[in-house]
């Protein structure tokens, strides 16, 4: 009802409930993991310590081992930090070309600021909480009967400084779930208004609107299924944007130079 409320009202709408959710997301989820580290500011070199032993300790590479090979680690990281940070699949030039702004290197870089966020200080940061409290330990890795994995995870670690740190993680997963909703159907529509035209668009919008309440109810080993669906659509997008990139790569080159020779002169 919530994501049909905004996505029926077009990119407008869409764009308009971004705003508001995106600073949201930020206040919550850094200022709470910020409030965690600062809390334990003297474990951070510590923490980066254990991070850095445990990535080529026998233990990780055992675990690599028993759950899966090393190629198949690497397969599933590139999968889920696609999904995380849309690297390479071309979807942010869609909401970057719904901008009012005449220079394309321009919209570039702050479409490269995405991934810098969401992989390195998101993902840092997250890393940082889990360890510096300790929750690591709470992990079937390290034979804790928990077996504490993902949103679970962070939430323990944000309970341990702060009294209601889990209410902020599933309120930011919320808004996190919910922003990306919003993103994924404006750039489903753009593609299909473009093969199909403009009569495809309010269909579309139905559609996607009924597949989500199909999906939250998928349970069990049929998840699977969906993830792997997203997976392989997620690799169709990536290779023909990537050969295009390489294609491209010159132009874009010469395009930016002349940007930044432009604004410096």
């Amino acid at each position: 009802t919530l994501v049909g409320a905004v996505v029926l009202g077009g990119i407008k709408r869409i764009g308009g409930v971004s705003e508001r959710l995106v600073p949201t997301m930020i206040i919550l989820y850094f200022g709470g993991a910020l409030v965690i580290i600062l809390a334990n500011f003297v474990n951070i070199p510590a923490a980066f310590a254990v991070i850095f032993k445990s990535a080529f300790s026998v233990k990780a590479i055992g675990g690599g081992m028993i759950g899966a090979s090393v190629k198949q680690a690497i397969s599933i990281g590139v999968r889920r930090g696609l999904l995380s940070n849309e690297s390479g699949l071309g979807s942010a030039a869609i909401a970057q070309s719904a901008s009012k702004s005449s220079h394309p290197p321009r919209n570039g870089l702050i479409a490269m600021t995405g991934t810098f966020i969401d992989t390195l200080v998101v993902n840092t940061l997250t890393t940082l909480t889990i360890v510096i409290t300790g929750m690591y330990l709470k992990t079937a890795v390290f034979g804790a009967p928990e077996g504490l994995t993902s949103t679970a995870l962070t939430a323990a670690a944000f309970d341990s400084v702060i009294p209601f740190g889990g209410y902020i993680i599933a309120l930011s997963s919320l808004l996190f779930g919910y922003s990306t909703l919003l993103g994924w159907c404006y750039y489903g529509e753009k593609c299909l208004e473009y093969i199909f035209g403009v009569r495809i668009v309010h269909p579309y919008r139905i559609a996607f609107i009924i597949l989500i309440f199909v999906g939250a109810n998928i349970q069990g080993p049929h998840l699977n299924i969906v993830w792997y669906i997203g997976d392989m659509a997620n690799a169709f997008m990536a290779f023909p944007n990537l050969v295009c990139l390489i294609i491209l790569g010159r132009m874009v080159g010469k395009v930016t130079t002349k940007y930044f020779y432009k604004k410096n002169t």
